[in-house]
């Protein structure tokens, strides 16, 4: 990571939250770009910055209480979040914004509407924004989807093709607790082989979906679905990507119907 000048900070700091719009501001500051010259050559553009960049702010310097070392993101998402509405409940975000760190905003947030220190439209806009923010930007610098992580891993599924063949009779047999060992085997594995992926970093987030739900079964296997006519489990080998057989689809349609009833319950 690089730290910055004190010129590009000034810049920063002088920057509205009303102006920090997609291609004016974000695309330019953090977005690699491709432009073709005369002969047709593909040329790419780095961004002026990494989201990761650091810079230090001195006590009182934004809206910060004491001197701290932050960095662009966060930067940004303090300007265009919190800096119109929010400074008074959530004082300046310094830390990475995960699953975790979002939920317990939410909580200072929500908690805020309730005492009528903040009202129903700037919840609004705060949800709004955070959405817009999320969703417009983060393929420019964290793309949900690489080949990598779109396809099956030839290591997990080689994995996976050793385990089933050595655990065949146990499976057949319905044991559930092997066919738990076995998805957290291949689980940890393919986490292993993608934690340096740029898509694996939506998964690490929190952001959306589950490494453990919809990456094993899209790309290791469907795995153990509860049967409730048998009461059961039945076990399906192939992932998404590999396909539905014929055989699994009455399974495929138990885990639909006992995944509402769970849902339903909770």
């Amino acid at each position: 990571m690089d730290v910055i000048s004190q010129k590009d900070k000034e810049y920063l700091l002088s920057l509205k939250p009303e102006q920090i719009f997609f291609d004016e501001i974000l695309l330019k500051l953090f977005g690699d770009t491709i432009k073709k010259d005369n002969d047709g050559k593909i040329n790419i553009i780095k961004s002026r910055f990494k989201t990761w960049d650091e810079f230090d702010l001195n006590v009182n310097e934004y809206f910060n209480k004491e001197k701290i070392r932050t960095n662009i993101g966060l930067f940004i998402y303090n300007k265009f979040i919190v800096e119109r509405n929010l400074v008074n409940i959530l004082g300046y975000i310094n830390e990475t914004i995960d699953k975790g760190v979002l939920s317990k905003i939410e909580k200072k947030l929500s908690k805020a509407l309730l005492n009528d220190k903040i009202n129903t439209e700037i919840m609004t806009k705060y949800l709004n924004d955070t959405q817009w923010l999320a969703l417009q930007f983060h393929t420019v610098i964290s793309g949900s989807y690489t080949m990598k992580l779109f396809k099956p891993n030839p290591k997990v599924i080689s994995m996976k093709n050793k385990l089933l063949k050595e655990n065949r009779d146990k499976l057949k047999q319905g044991d559930i607790v092997t066919a738990v060992k076995i998805e957290k085997e291949l689980i940890k594995l393919a986490e292993e082989e993608l934690k340096d992926d740029t898509g694996y970093e939506l998964y690490k987030s929190g952001a959306r979906g589950t490494f453990s739900n919809n990456y094993k079964n899209t790309n290791i296997m469907k795995g153990p679905v509860y049967n409730p006519s048998t009461g059961e489990f039945d076990f399906v080998e192939n992932c998404l990507m590999e396909g539905i057989k014929k055989e699994d689809l009455a399974v495929y349609g138990n885990a639909i119907i006992t995944g509402a009833l769970i849902y339903r319950a909770s």
